[in-house]
């Protein structure tokens, strides 16, 4: 028979079964899910971070290489400066050098109009070889003297014809021996005893060594 503490007791036991707050399968399952999506954002991370480091090694070398580069730069910068200053000083050498010969010059007694020799100081000298970087002012110094400048640079890899109508039309051949090579003096002086010319083998190839010829010529000396 039952008593009313039973039908109580087995009130509370149904209750306790039909408890809707106690979820334990669906909670446990969201957690695996928390813990797996959790670690996959730590492998996307991951990744991501070791693609930074990658590209910031990439940008610390680029940067390496530039600070190089411009080291470079501005050693190079300083030996332009350098040569550009050495190149200053030599103009300004030569510049005193041509002055010095023009005053030289100007003591000599000079051809003009009034001269009944004009024409045969006209004379047309060939300058075969020399300083290349120099040309015009052999040009400024023959042509201030009364004479014809012309002017072939030693290379006749295209042929001797033009250097053989030069010297044929020359007064005077003025070949620097220490500007041009063995082969290109040997046949200047052929060319020059095949027409006759006067062919002056020349020590040296600056102004000073010029000008001394032209002095010689003057002069009416043989230069040898």
């Amino acid at each position: 028979m039952e008593t009313p503490g039973n039908n109580i007791m087995s009130h509370i036991d149904l209750k306790q079964d039909s408890n809707p707050f106690l979820p334990v399968e669906p909670v446990k399952a969201e957690c695996d899910d928390n813990r797996s999506s959790h670690r996959f954002r730590m492998i996307e991370l991951e990744a991501e971070n070791r693609k930074l480091h990658a590209e910031l090694k990439k940008v610390l070398g680029k940067i390496k290489g530039y600070k190089e580069s411009l080291y470079a730069l501005k050693n190079q910068n300083k030996q332009l400066l350098l040569e550009l200053n050495s190149q200053h000083k030599m103009n300004d050498r030569l510049k005193k050098e041509t002055e010095n010969i023009a005053i030289q010059l100007s003591t000599l007694n000079r051809c003009d109009a009034t001269c009944p020799s004009f024409d045969l100081c006209r004379k047309r000298i060939l300058i075969v070889g020399g300083i290349v970087k120099i040309k015009d002012r052999y040009k400024k110094l023959i042509e201030e003297n009364g004479g014809v400048f012309e002017y072939h640079d030693g290379y006749v890899k295209g042929g001797v014809k033009g250097l053989k109508d030069q010297v044929r039309r020359a007064d005077m051949v003025l070949c620097p021996v220490n500007c041009n090579s063995h082969n290109a003096c040997s046949l200047v002086k052929k060319i020059g005893k095949k027409y006759n010319r006067q062919v002056h083998m020349l020590a040296g190839s600056g102004l000073s060594a010029i000008s001394q010829a032209l002095l010689e010529s003057q002069k009416g000396a043989s230069i040898h």
